[in-house]
C-alpha cells in the first residue's frame, strides 16, 4: 500500500488554537490575583490575544478511513508543539504569556505557559491546565480539570481551582464558537481519541 501524506485541514490549526486558549484564559489569573491583593477593587481580567508568528514545518498525516469519507488526522506532540510554538501572545496590562506547549497523554493534555508580570518586576508565573477534548451530542468542546499555577502562586490554586475551572469552561462554551469555525470549513468532528504522545481527530464532511 502507499503511503499518502495530505496537508493538514486548517480546521486542525483551530483545534489546537482553542487548546491554546485555555492557557491564555489561565494567564490572566496572576493579574487578577495581583489586583485582588494589591487593591480592594473587583479585578477586571484583560482580554487575550495572539498573533501568529510561524507556521509548523511539518503536516499532521490524515489518512482516509477505509469504505468511509471519514477521515482520521493524527496530531502528535511534537506537531501540537509547533502550532503552540508559532504563537506569541501579549494579554495586555504589561502581561506577556511565553513559552507556551503541551504534553498528550492517555487521558487529558497538560498546557503549559510561563507568564511575564511586569508589575512584579517582570516575575515570570509559571501556569499549567490539564485538558480533555471531547464530542458531546455532536459538538466538538474542550474541557478543563485541572489549573495549576506555580512560584509563589502555587498555594492559591487550590482555593481558586473550583471558580478558575468553572469561569474557563465557561469561557470557552459561550465565547469561542468552535463548532461555527468548524462548519466553515464544511468539517464535523465526530471523535477524538487520546493516546501517549499523540491524539487522533476523526471527522467527516458536513452535507
Amino acid at each position: 500500500m502507499r503511503d499518502k501524506r495530505a496537508s493538514a485541514p486548517k480546521w486542525t490549526v483551530l483545534l489546537v488554537v482553542c487548546m491554546a486558549s485555555v492557557v491564555l484564559l489561565a494567564c490572566i489569573i496572576p493579574s487578577a490575583l495581583t489586583r485582588a491583593v494589591r487593591t480592594a477593587e473587583p479585578a477586571v481580567l484583560p482580554s487575550p490575544t495572539a498573533s501568529p508568528q510561524a507556521s509548523p514545518t511539518q503536516a499532521p498525516l490524515a489518512t482516509p478511513a477505509p469504505g468511509s469519507q471519514t477521515t482520521v488526522t493524527r496530531i502528535t506532540e511534537q506537531q501540537l508543539n509547533d502550532y503552540l510554538g508559532g504563537y506569541t501572545t501579549s494579554l495586555g496590562e504589561g502581561l506577556e504569556c511565553q513559552q507556551l506547549r503541551g504534553h498528550i497523554y492517555n487521558d487529558h493534555i497538560t498546557l503549559l505557559a510561563t507568564v511575564k508580570v511586569d508589575r512584579l518586576q517582570g516575575a515570570l508565573v509559571p501556569v499549567e491546565a490539564d485538558v480533555v477534548p471531547v464530542v458531546n451530542g455532536g459538538h466538538l468542546q474542550v474541557q478543563v480539570q485541572d489549573v495549576r499555577l506555580g512560584g509563589s502562586y502555587a498555594a492559591m490554586s487550590s482555593l481558586i481551582k473550583p471558580l478558575l475551572v468553572t469561569g474557563i469552561n465557561d469561557n470557552l462554551v459561550n465565547g469561542f464558537a468552535l463548532d461555527d469555525l468548524l462548519a466553515e470549513q464544511g468539517v464535523q468532528v465526530t471523535g477524538v481519541s487520546l493516546h501517549e504522545g499523540y491524539m487522533d481527530v476523526t471527522s467527516t464532511h458536513a452535507g
